[in-house]
């Protein structure tokens, strides 16, 4: 099990018996630092992606990718309304193809990625957009569910 821990600046991979295993993160703008670890979502191979929104100034507004043990492998963003760029990347999320789909909350959409980071598309919501969304979940079927305000959107990605 991983955590993300947003007022710590890191990320912890803990036993399933609760005991902590590794740990990675400091806070900064580097690879491996965090201004705030978000939210994190893992691939079939065990990488972890974290989602880190801009919650100082200046922001970092970019996913990071780890190896299982915390290595850094990828980062991709930046602050921005442009295609791969970011303002407040929330939830984030991982099909079985290893594409990564994330919440861009205040651009209101969410914006999917190959696994290194390359852009692939974008969706918005109902009325230009989606609002107050944070989370993102897929099922087995191609759907995509995305909390907005209180509800939840369902899309149909492939």
């Amino acid at each position: 099990m991983y955590v993300a821990e947003e007022g710590g600046a890191r990320i912890q991979k803990l036993s399933s018996l609760g005991q902590p295993l590794t740990q990675w993160g400091t806070r900064g703008r580097g690879p491996g630092q965090f201004n705030v670890s978000y939210d994190l979502a893992l691939d079939t191979t065990g990488n972890v992606y974290v989602s880190e929104p801009n919650a100082f100034s200046p922001p970092n507004d970019r996913i990071q990718k780890f190896s299982p043990s915390g290595e850094p492998l990828a980062q991709w963003g930046g602050p921005g309304a442009g295609p791969g760029q970011f303002n407040q990347p929330t939830g984030l999320t991982v099909d079985s193809k290893g594409n990564v789909f994330v919440v861009d909350s205040t651009n209101g959409r969410i914006q999917e990625f190959s696994s290194t980071g390359q852009y692939v598309a974008q969706w918005e919501g109902p009325l230009g957009g989606f609002s107050f969304t944070s989370k993102i979940a897929l099922d087995d079927h191609g759907n995509m569910y995305v909390s907005n305000g209180n509800q939840v959107v369902k899309l149909v990605v492939r």
